[in-house]
């Protein structure tokens, strides 16, 4: 297996050509993922904020520490991070070295999403699983008879008929 350090053109017999990517070692892009998810979760961050007013009708402002709210995690936001656009991070899984760090993060992607199917944001999460991940809302009709498939039948005036017996004039 290619060493994960070394950079991905020198692994590769031959550079299919084009830009070169946009991190050469899988170490840097899962260090710029981590990032990225870090970035949209909850986490303290020193903020200007209003405080009251003061007797001249003046807001006062101070510097608090306050906590953030969860960022949704999503593909598009993981590639602006990475400075690169969604249709290339999802490129990087074709190369073998990146692909396990690309898929864990889309599956990170994916899990965020469908534990909104139990929130508030229902319908994006259902939008978001059904054109990104795959999902699709179907009922499933089996069309066999003990796994056999059913006998054709033809319609009265459509060619012979299985039944012998005439329709009723």
């Amino acid at each position: 297996m290619a060493d994960k350090e070394t950079p991905v053109e020198a692994q590769l017999e031959k550079h299919p050509g084009g830009r070169p990517l946009a991190f050469a070692t899988v170490g840097e892009l899962k260090q710029a993922v981590d990032s990225y998810f870090n970035k949209c979760d909850p986490h303290t961050e020193m903020r200007q904020v209003e405080a009251g007013v003061n007797q001249a009708g003046e807001t006062i402002w101070q510097r608090r520490e306050i906590m953030t709210e969860q960022r949704p995690y999503t593909m598009s936001g993981l590639a602006r991070h990475l400075e690169i656009d969604r249709k290339t991070l999802l490129n990087y899984k074709k190369i073998e070295q990146y692909f396990p760090t690309v898929e864990a993060a889309r599956e990170r992607v994916h899990e965020f999403a469908e534990e909104q199917l139990y929130g508030k944001s229902a319908g994006g999460a259902q939008f978001v699983l059904k054109n990104n991940f795959d999902w699709k809302d179907r009922s499933e009709v089996d069309l066999t008879t003990k796994d056999q498939p059913l006998a054709m039948v033809e319609f009265i005036g459509g060619g012979s008929t299985t039944n012998s017996q005439d329709p009723v004039s």
